[in-house]
């Protein structure tokens, strides 16, 4: 997913504002250090799963604003 972006704007694909999107990163970085420390017990493991709906609410909104701005 964020490899796309990183290339899509390398390649002159997508507008330089998309890399908005990796601000994502952080998200899902603390979704994977919580479902690998969490991963036996399914009630704890949901905030790593909360954590990912974020990121890509954030990734993707980000994304497609800033192909709307560019237009």
């Amino acid at each position: 997913g964020f490899a796309v972006v990183i290339g899509g704007v390398a390649s002159g694909a997508f507008p330089m504002g998309t890399l908005a999107a990796l601000l994502a990163i952080p998200l899902v970085v603390a979704s994977a250090r919580c479902a690998l420390a969490n991963f036996n017990t399914p009630r704890q493991f949901l905030p790593a799963m909360r954590y990912m709906v974020v990121a890509y609410l954030v990734s993707s909104g980000l994304f497609t604003l800033a192909i709307c701005a560019h237009r």
